[in-house]
């Protein structure tokens, strides 16, 4: 398979990721919009990608360069912005299992207290021996929003830096 065919594949996968994701999340606090249809699956003939455009030889001046704005990752305009302190009750957006590295936990969950325009908020926390489980899922999450993570296919999510985490 072709590097433009793995791409492909794994945008698919990621948009089918998220689609099913959002179906099973019920009592959400938002209602789930309709997912769009996933691209069509490339072709299955394989084609050679076409070549890019002919360099130019032509002694053109170079256009005006204008700096670029600085790429953020700012919260939408609410009260509810990176530096926030949040504390309420979570629990695990499964089937999204929770990633353990040798140092952190990082959790895809559902929270309270959360705008109702993220369905879903990411939480780390550097304790990765915490057991979660689908019967440990819902828990006390207290920390610090650090970021807003937007994935390819639309969908914002806060970041929280959890500096407690409570199973009850």
């Amino acid at each position: 398979m072709t590097p433009q065919g793995r791409t492909r594949m794994l945008g698919v996968a990621t948009a089918l990721a998220v689609a099913a994701l959002g179906a099973t999340l019920a009592g959400c606090s938002s209602p789930a919009t309709p997912a769009a249809p996933p691209p069509a699956a490339p072709a299955t003939t394989a084609q050679a990608a076409p070549p890019p455009p002919p360099a130019t030889t032509a002694n053109k001046p170079a256009p005006a360069q204008t700096a670029a704005a600085p790429k953020t990752t700012a919260a939408p305009a609410s009260t509810f912005g990176v530096g926030t302190q949040y504390k309420g009750t979570c629990s695990v957006a499964w089937p999204s299992a929770p990633i353990v590295t040798s140092t952190t936990l990082q959790m895809t969950m559902q929270c309270s207290g959360i705008p109702s325009e993220y369905m879903l908020v990411w939480v780390i926390y550097e304790d990765p021996t915490l057991n979660v489980t689908p019967s440990t899922g819902n828990m006390t999450v207290t920390g610090e929003v650090v970021d807003f993570a937007k994935s390819q296919a639309g969908l914002t999510m806060p970041v929280i830096h959890a500096s407690k985490i409570t199973i009850p």
